[in-house]
């Protein structure tokens, strides 16, 4: 799938360049720099999204007590239900103590809901700057072939 847009990709910057303007194949070329930016960034947050559903399905949920920092994020350790100890770090909880669900197949993967208004200007902020980089990526690439070949 990736090698086929790929060539996608390619073939519109080679019809660009041959159909179009001198140097407007730069436009299409430096536009997949934001699309690429922007499908990262929706990737991430669909893997996001399964990590919760799944973990909400599936988790088992503990106590973590918090226990220093760890690059500059909350560091909270949890055992599992073998008594394995774990850690969870977290920039955004306050707390001395915080639920935590985790996978019981691999207790790396956790997840503990975050405050509110934290969540809210996340999410908010994320699907305005993911949007805009969508945005500025398609309207640099389909739109500059779209304006060679009928425009």
């Amino acid at each position: 799938m990736a090698w086929l847009l790929f060539i996608a990709y390619l073939a519109t910057v080679i019809t660009v360049a041959v159909l179009g303007e001198p140097m407007q194949w730069m436009v299409p070329a430096l536009g997949v720099l934001p699309l690429a930016a922007g499908v990262l960034l929706v990737v991430g947050m669909i893997r996001e999204l399964r990590k919760w559903v799944s973990l909400r399905r599936h988790g088992v949920t503990v106590t973590a007590v918090w226990s220093g920092y760890k690059s500059k994020k909350r560091r909270f350790v949890f055992a599992d239900a073998e008594g394995t100890q774990h850690e969870f770090l977290s920039r955004h909880h306050l707390a001395a103590e915080i639920q935590v669900t985790y996978d019981p197949r691999d207790p790396r993967r956790t997840y503990s809901p975050m405050p509110l208004l934290p969540r809210v200007i996340e999410t908010v902020g994320g699907v305005i700057f993911t949007g805009v980089f969508l945005a500025l990526g398609i309207a640099l690439v389909p739109v500059q072939l779209f304006l060679v070949l009928f425009g």
